[in-house]
């Protein structure tokens, strides 16, 4: 897929459908390569940023007192068709989200890019065809594509019972391809998949970073994992442990590289679904402090949450 803009939109006016996970998580490490990128978050309630530890820019647009220049200054970069910046705003639920669509309609911005995240919630299904209407309404040359969002699985029969709200018919309650599903195709220009995880929560609310900035750090240490094991191991048997003590604390390392797995293929299966990339190379540089450290620590910290 060819973005026709540098300037995202994630929009649905139903809260609670994945919009900040999908902007802060997901669309930086498909559509961020090599650029400054800036998460604009929309928010009445003037809420800061969680992500404290990210190299990613966050501002907070807050439509309780106007938002018309930072959003004129979102659709500026787009006109400039600058290839080294991303823009991606994270709409709020219900008032905010129109607020926003409403500002894109009464500038006449035109041709920017949605993206309408959903969960297996009957209450979405409607809000998902308004937010589908007011986009139209808003930007009639604008690119929308739909992701079933949190999807625990890619077989089709799984997704339309998952995301049965989409497929069934309502008035025989029986399961169709021929339901919802077929009238929401035909008003996006595609639809996009992203598999439940569970790395996004130590990197949001442990790490306070995202997948964008720990996927460097991630690949270095796949590549590199013999080095890594070896150093494990010395590190170990400078601390005399006892051979029970020394078996947790290598597991606790091996977590390491087994979370480290886990963002590579996680990453690579986004940029296949929303590029058609099969095999994603990147160039990475790491900082000059021990984020391997960091990476542990909130490891641990998950573990003993558990």
């Amino acid at each position: 897929m060819k973005l026709n803009t540098n300037a995202i939109i994630v929009a649905n006016t139903k809260g609670g459908t994945g919009k900040s996970t999908l902007s802060t998580m997901v669309l930086p490490v498909v559509f961020g390569d090599n650029k400054e990128i800036t998460i604009y978050e929309v928010d009445s309630s003037k809420n800061k940023n969680i992500f404290k530890n990210s190299k990613l820019n966050f501002q907070v647009i807050n439509t309780s007192i106007g938002a018309e220049e930072t959003l004129d200054n979102v659709y500026f970069d787009a006109l400039a068709e600058d290839e080294n910046r991303l823009n991606i705003v994270d709409c709020g639920a219900g008032e905010d989200t129109v607020k926003v669509l409403n500002h894109i309609k009464q500038s006449s911005f035109d041709g920017l890019t949605y993206f309408i995240p959903f969960q297996d919630d009957s209450d979405q299904t409607q809000n998902v065809f308004n937010t589908i209407n007011m986009i139209k309404e808003s930007d009639p040359r604008g690119q929308i594509y739909f992701v079933f969002n949190e999807a625990v699985s890619l077989k089709q029969d799984e997704v339309e019972q998952q995301f049965h709200n989409l497929f069934k018919e309502y008035e025989s309650g029986e399961r169709s391809g021929k339901g919802k599903i077929a009238e929401l195709i035909s008003q996006v220009d595609g639809f996009f998949f992203v598999r439940k995880t569970t790395i996004f929560t130590p990197l949001k609310n442990i790490d306070q970073t995202t997948l964008y900035d720990r996927y460097p750090l991630a690949l270095h240490i796949d590549n590199n994992i013999a080095q890594y094991r070896a150093e494990w191991m010395k590190e170990i048997k400078e601390m005399n442990l006892s051979r029970a003590e020394g078996q947790k604390k290598l597991s606790q390392k091996l977590e390491v590289h087994r979370l480290a797995k886990k963002m590579i293929d996680f990453r690579n299966e986004l940029r296949e679904m929303f590029l058609g990339e099969d095999n994603c190379e990147y160039e990475y540089e790491l900082e000059e402090i021990d984020e391997l450290e960091e990476l542990s620590t909130y490891l641990e910290a998950e573990e003993e949450e558990k």
